[in-house]
């Protein structure tokens, strides 16, 4: 079985002292290719960030709390963080391959952590609408929508968070 990564580059910017904005950006393929392709070989995996998951803009005072994205794109907030009007929406990533072909997808076990200077937070329950191991269809596609939680310590300090999700996919 072969393995693809995907990195999924997760960025959460603060401006001012109470407002924290979270999205994706730019994600990367990395794969290994065979040193030669037969004529009977399997179609190559290919991977498609569709959407970003993206958390919006939020306020957060003196009790530390969390902002969650369901797959369906609702936005949940915890204890002291409160949702600002601004567009959130769930991730969404689309696998490419041979139809009806079995692939796994790997996320992240832990917290993800998001860096800004020396300050951190944390994305993690990372969720999907479609099982992990699932049959590609007879178009040789499947699509999963990402969710999360962006755990939000009371007081954050503003910045540009950012970090990475690597989603593997075993095909």
């Amino acid at each position: 079985m072969k393995r693809f990564y995907r990195l999924i580059m997760m960025t959460t910017l603060l401006s001012g002292s109470a407002v924290v904005m979270a999205q994706s950006f730019n994600s990367t393929i990395v794969r290994n290719l065979p040193d030669r392709i037969e004529k009977n070989d399997p179609v190559p995996l290919s991977i498609v960030l569709e959407g970003d998951l993206s958390f919006g803009a939020l306020t957060v005072g003196t009790i530390s709390g969390s902002l969650s994205i369901s797959t369906e794109g609702t936005r949940i907030p915890q204890g002291g963080v409160s949702g600002v009007y601004s567009p959130y929406s769930e991730g969404k990533f689309t696998v490419y391959g041979t139809p009806n072909t079995l692939v796994t997808v790997q996320l992240p076990a832990g917290a993800i952590s998001l860096e800004s200077g020396t300050s951190t937070m944390s994305v993690d329950e990372l969720v999907t609408d479609t099982p992990l191991t699932t049959t590609l269809d007879e178009n040789g596609k499947a699509t999963w929508k990402l969710g999360g939680k962006l755990n939000v310590s009371a007081g954050q300090p503003s910045g540009n968070y950012s970090g990475y999700i690597l989603i593997m996919v075993n095909y």
